[in-house]
């Protein structure tokens, strides 16, 4: 049986989340190419004036970002490939359950990847001055937090309906 509503929504719903992503992604390079490559380092009260950056440094550093690249980007494949599941009118299946936990552990590494970026870049940033790497100093974004406790959620309700279509499955059996 088609849902030709459901199919429309989220066919919407993809390409909101695929632009959206593809949006992100350049915002994100952009900021983090802008930190790593054109800012002046020594402009940053942690970082000494006597500290010459070299390219080795800059892409040393260019690495430490790429895990939340490449986490962010996942995040949206994750949700389109649901999406794309519910555009097929395929819901209660174990295809489905999948990707919502996906989905859910993607966005719990989102922040974990983002408070680990906080929590370490300024160490990484002054390693190279005389006296040492600046001490680690725990910093959280409210956000992040957001998107980890709503990425629980998903895992959660991801796990729910596995074991409901099991549950669900084994009834059938029965009768």
């Amino acid at each position: 049986m088609r849902y030709i509503r459901i199919e429309i929504m989220a066919l919407a719903l993809m390409g909101l989340v695929a632009v959206t992503g593809v949006i992100w992604a350049t915002w994100y390079l952009r900021e983090a190419g802008h930190a790593v490559f054109v800012q002046d380092w020594n402009e940053w009260e942690f970082v000494d004036d006597t500290v010459s950056v070299t390219s080795a440094m800059r892409f040393s550093m260019a690495l430490f970002y790429l895990p939340m690249l490449v986490i962010g980007c996942a995040n949206a494949i994750f949700a389109v490939l649901l999406l794309n599941l519910f555009r097929k009118s395929i819901f209660f299946d174990p295809r489905a359950a999948k990707r919502i936990m996906l989905l859910g552990t993607s966005m719990v590494g989102t922040m974990l990847a983002d408070t680990a970026i906080w929590v370490f870049a300024i160490p990484l940033y002054s390693r190279w001055n005389a006296d040492g790497p600046a001490a680690l100093k725990f910093y959280y974004d409210p956000g992040d937090i957001v998107i980890g406790v709503a990425g629980l959620g998903f895992v959660l309700c991801g796990f729910l309906m596995k074991e409901a279509i099991a549950i669900a499955r084994e009834n059938e059996g029965v009768v």
